[in-house]
């Protein structure tokens, strides 16, 4: 077996080991760009410089661009109308907790020294998460445009092995609300269902 089968092949099956990593991390967009560049790749690496410089191999590359753009446009959090709500409605919830000591005490008496350090990192973190999840998508739709699938198929790489877009005013939610759900009785369900979601 010659060593160009052997790399071939070799990225192939890393494309989809990471894509069905990805998968498990529900993220369907990026599993699917990653399978891309791991079969655009290895067939570049079969045919060699021939197929680098192909016609069939700038179309791949700017349909992974176009799967790139859109995996941040449809799952990325600062393009979801719903959670970026929900971050005010959590802010509210958060207020509550910091302003109203008294029923916080009425309605979770064990759970409310716990959640005054909640509320009070919930104040500081979800007035930013939008500028957090601005910046994330800038990076994101950046890389999209400007990595090719080999750079991709690396930065992929180093995604698996770190958190992911972490979303600190949701996690902070999720925290609280597992403490004391009367505490937020005033969201509206479907912005709980989407804080909830994004806690991952």
């Amino acid at each position: 077996m010659s060593l160009r089968v052997v790399a071939t092949s070799t990225l192939y099956i890393a494309g989809l080991i990471m894509a069905v990593m990805f998968l498990l991390r529900g993220q369907a967009g990026a599993a699917f760009g990653i399978f891309l560049c791991g079969a655009i790749t290895g067939t570049a690496v079969f045919y060699g410089l021939r197929g680098i410089g192909s016609e069939g191999y700038r179309v791949a590359g700017g349909f992974l661009t176009m799967v790139a753009v859109s995996t941040v446009l449809f799952s990325g959090n600062l393009f979801n109308p719903p959670l970026q709500q929900a971050y005010a409605e959590a802010l509210n919830g958060f207020l509550y907790i910091a302003t109203g000591a008294t029923e916080v005490q009425m309605l979770c008496p064990e759970a409310a020294p716990l959640l005054g350090r909640l509320a009070a990192r919930g104040v500081n973190v979800c007035p930013l998460q939008h500028n957090s999840d601005a910046i994330h998508a800038s990076a994101e739709l950046s890389k999209g445009l400007q990595f090719g699938p080999g750079l991709s198929m690396i930065d992929s790489a180093a995604t698996l092995a770190q958190d992911g877009e972490v979303n600190y005013c949701a996690r902070t939610f999720r925290e609280a609300y597992r403490a004391c759900p009367a505490a937020f009785s005033s969201m509206k369900p479907d912005s709980l269902e989407v804080l909830l979601e994004a806690a991952r």
